[in-house]
């Protein structure tokens, strides 16, 4: 094989077999690395591939890591939880493309997000299979044909957060059978000024008429390490892009499907995101919101985070339509579900009140109901009331 740029290191550190004969004046062997390594592949039984191919990836990743090659890499660890940055994911790329011959793609750390997939793919790759495990990436539908606007979707699972206590579809339901009352007083663990707030006196500037509403409790409730997530950057991330995280993962497994099997699929992300207050009290909070701001309040990356946590490869679509963004969001994963964009959908909507903004803004406007309870079509309607949730299907 050539030799690589780690070759000057210490023996414990250069990569098995980099350092071959070399002719004089360009340092190259008289035999390609593509077709050393490829002839070495060819004469072994397919796990000893594997572990050829293993030895291969571990031993460019420790090199780029400052490593001792014999110190074990985790397959399953992400290259992000390794250490990787853009620049290594991409010398890694580099390098491995020059020794077996094959056009990598860019973002192969990103398609392939641990030492074990980037084995898995590179041995389908080299030894001419392309098992289903491997995920292959296209930029047209797999379904041809007309569309079919009449095709019947299934639903095959939910998960959702809803006020007075609602974190179940089965919580859900005994609320509506239950005919339960949910609404309830102004949260106290916002960080609110809930007395402050209130003046019976509508249209008064900065102030809200009404001081009861339907509230998601412990927003604030996050097991971030379980996606992966730092503290630091979940302290800026808005609480809607945290429980639709939840929410995803949940309604996955309540499909009987384990989510990190789904990573690599064409499932789609649809998402109706409709309050974005967050960013600016977090902003104001801590200058240690610098670096996260964007990304944590941004709403496009609200359906993009599940679909890089989760692996996704469909579309990922955030909605805002106000009020009817959850339903949108359904309307467009039937559509990309019907034309053959995605085969599998995760689609609902979010909604969290991180400040009083809509409640003193609807007061102003004198739009609320006093009571905080909605009577559409009903000859006592007097105002909106408001609410939060989350639910996905």
């Amino acid at each position: 094989m050539p030799m690589l740029e780690g070759a000057n290191l210490p023996a414990s550190q250069r990569v098995p077999g980099t350092v071959g004969k070399e002719s004089p004046g360009d340092g190259a062997n008289t035999e390609s690395g593509a077709d050393t390594f490829a002839r070495k592949l060819r004469g072994l039984e397919r796990e000893a591939q594997s572990e050829l191919i293993a030895e291969l990836v571990h031993a460019h990743a420790a090199v780029l890591l400052n490593q001792d090659p014999r110190q074990t890499i985790g397959d399953d660890s992400t290259f992000k939880d390794l250490g990787f940055g853009s620049l290594t994911a991409v010398e890694l790329r580099n390098r491995l493309a020059k020794d077996t011959g094959l056009r990598l793609p860019s973002t192969l750390t990103f398609d392939y997000p641990t030492p074990g997939r980037v084995v898995d793919y590179l041995l389908g790759r080299l030894c001419g299979e392309s098992p289903s495990a491997f995920p292959t990436v296209t930029s047209q539908p797999r379904v041809t044909g007309e569309f079919d606007s009449g095709e019947a979707l299934a639903v095959v699972s939910m998960a959702c957060r809803f006020p007075g206590g609602v974190v179940s579809p089965e919580g859900l339901w005994d609320v509506v059978v239950g005919g339960r009352d949910v609404v309830g007083g102004f949260p106290v663990d916002r960080g609110w000024d809930v007395e402050g707030l209130f003046d019976p006196e509508p249209g008064v500037a900065g102030k809200s008429y009404v001081r009861v509403g339907g509230f998601v409790d412990d927003v604030a409730g996050f097991d971030a390490g379980f996606f992966g997530i730092s503290p630091r950057e979940a302290a800026v991330m808005d609480p809607q892009q945290r429980l639709l995280l939840e929410t995803a993962w949940e309604a996955v497994e309540r499909a009987g499907i384990d989510p990190v099997a789904l990573r690599g699929s064409s499932t789609g992300v649809f998402a109706g995101v409709m309050a974005q207050d967050y960013g600016v009290w977090s902003a104001e909070a801590s200058v240690a919101a610098d670096g996260y701001l964007l990304t944590g309040n941004s709403p496009s990356v609200a359906s993009g985070r599940i679909a890089y946590v989760l692996g996704l490869e469909g579309p990922a679509v955030t909605v805002d339509t106000a009020c009817s963004s959850s339903l949108v969001a359904l309307h467009l994963a039937a559509q990309a579900l019907r034309s053959g964009e995605c085969d599998l959908a995760l689609a609902g909507g979010v909604c969290v009140m991180a400040s009083p903004g809509l409640f003193v803004e609807f007061s102003r406007q004198r739009g609320l109901a006093v009571d905080g309870r909605c009577k559409a079509f009903a000859q006592g309607a007097d105002g909106t009331g408001w609410g939060e949730g989350a639910g996905l299907v």
